[in-house]
């Protein structure tokens, strides 16, 4: 994986801007988020500590635990929250 995320803090001032560079970055290298099982909503990556990542709906709220801390692989912790998000009954 082509490492073009910032570290954390992107902009210590602006969480919203470094959500967004983490969403533009990650759509390009990963399949898809799937809209919300709940409610329908739209899915985002969210990274609040080095290298963590979790995957919350922009419309209800409902989001993957957070995976990774300042030890893990970027990608491992990445594939990990996109894997729980998209995973659905019945699959296997």
């Amino acid at each position: 994986m082509s490492d073009k995320l910032a570290p954390y803090p992107f902009c210590v001032d602006d969480e919203e801007q470094y959500i967004a560079h983490i969403n533009e970055v990650l759509a390009a290298q990963f399949p898809p988020l799937l809209s919300c099982p709940f409610c329908g909503g739209e899915a985002t990556y969210t990274g609040h500590v080095v290298n963590a990542f979790l995957v919350r709906c922009t419309k209800c709220g409902c989001m993957t635990p957070s995976y990774g801390d300042e030890l893990t692989d970027r990608k491992k912790s990445i594939m990990q929250a996109r894997d729980t998000w998209n995973r659905r009954v019945g699959d296997e």
